[in-house]
């Protein structure tokens, strides 16, 4: 079980309810009433909120105090692509940095994987897939890299699992962290990259075509509601999924040999 110390408790509670649309755009953040709320003081509200700030999730104003952003399915996946160059990045440093280490790491956390796979566990599925990303990042060696990398995680986060929403996904995705980790041993650091993108692409295109075609576990996120039932969202969806496709189809790491 994880242990989280109150400031970190306080910000994952916030961040979480601001996705889950618990505490929809425009909601002022009153520091007394999540107080009461997450029963922790006054500070690790006021630091979750400067953190939450940062990541462009809270406006504060000196005289209005803090109130949730607007949040919207454009600059999602526009935080997305700039967070698949990123990570593509940090997958080709890692690569040329290679480590035995970094790959039993990796290997561990896939047979976790596959085991959540069979399992059917698609919450842990996440959290190891998540982990084995992480675990990439910071082998990059590149701190600047990795802390811009967490901004973009944190603008790119769904309050519900992916896996939970598109359980079929997790089977390429195996496949995909296999030839991965192959591509980290052997030191190959364009195949490293282009099987990160490729990866990414393909699970924010099924992602879209789930918001396409109103699929019921797209209704427990308010961003992904909103996309389904608006034509804004349509027309934002119908925006990216060229993009998407033409990295994916760019990135076709099957066809490298």
């Amino acid at each position: 079980m994880e242990l989280l110390t109150k400031g970190e408790y306080a910000y994952r509670r916030l961040h979480d309810d601001i996705l889950s649309g618990k505490l929809p755009s425009g909601s002022r953040l009153i520091v007394k009433d999540l107080v009461e709320e997450y029963q922790v003081s006054s500070m690790p509200i006021r630091n979750a909120i400067t953190r939450l700030e940062e990541l462009g999730f809270v406006h504060t104003s000196a005289h209005q105090g803090a109130w949730v952003a607007k949040m919207d399915l454009r600059s999602y996946f526009t935080f997305m692509l700039l967070r698949i160059e990123a990570e593509a990045l940090a997958a080709m440093f890692a690569a040329k940095k290679g480590g035995d280490a970094l790959v039993r790491e990796l290997e561990e956390v896939y047979h976790r994987m596959e085991t959540a796979r069979d399992a059917e566990d698609y919450e842990t599925y996440g959290r190891m897939n998540r982990k084995s990303h992480n675990l990439v990042c910071r082998a990059s060696g590149n701190e600047a890299l990795v802390e811009h990398i967490n901004i973009l995680m944190g603008r790119t986060q769904l309050a519900v699992s992916f896996f939970s929403l598109l359980p079929d996904s997790s089977k390429e995705s195996c496949q995909e962290h296999r030839d991965w980790i192959e591509a980290l041993r052997a030191g190959d650091a364009q195949r490293s990259a282009a099987i990160l993108r490729y990866q990414r692409c393909r699970a924010n295109l099924e992602l879209m075509h789930a918001i396409q075609r109103g699929d019921p576990g797209i209704e427990a996120n308010h961003l992904l509601k909103q996309a389904s039932s608006t034509e804004d969202g349509k027309l934002c969806v119908e925006e990216f999924i060229p993009i998407f496709r033409s990295i994916q189809a760019q990135n076709d790491y099957r066809a490298m040999g």
